[in-house]
């Protein structure tokens, strides 16, 4: 898996992923987006809903997971996000 493919795949798939997942907005961080990605990596997405709710939270998670073949992990965009963490992901953040 590559950064090419997945971010080929949120293009392809946005429609979708607005319709049935209510995905405002999604981009990828971490060690995918600074290509320091491993064989045993997780992807790492920032997402932010249109309407955020459980259930379209562990559907997207099964949907990424099932699509990629990998574990995925999906931090969602709130207020009250600790600083640290937005500015980490600001760093290294691509948006599909």
């Amino acid at each position: 898996m590559t950064l090419d493919l997945i971010i080929n795949f949120l293009h392809e798939h946005k429609d979708e992923l607005k319709q049935d997942y209510h995905v405002e907005k999604i981009g990828i961080f971490g060690s995918y987006a600074k290509h320091q990605e491993k064989e045993s990596s997780d992807i790492d997405f920032f997402v932010k809903f249109s309407q955020k709710s459980y259930r379209n939270l562990t559907r997207l998670y099964d949907y990424f997971e099932k699509a990629f073949g990998k574990k995925v992990d999906i931090i969602t965009e709130h207020k009250n996000m600790r600083p640290s963490l937005r500015r980490e992901i600001q760093s290294s953040i691509i948006y599909g």
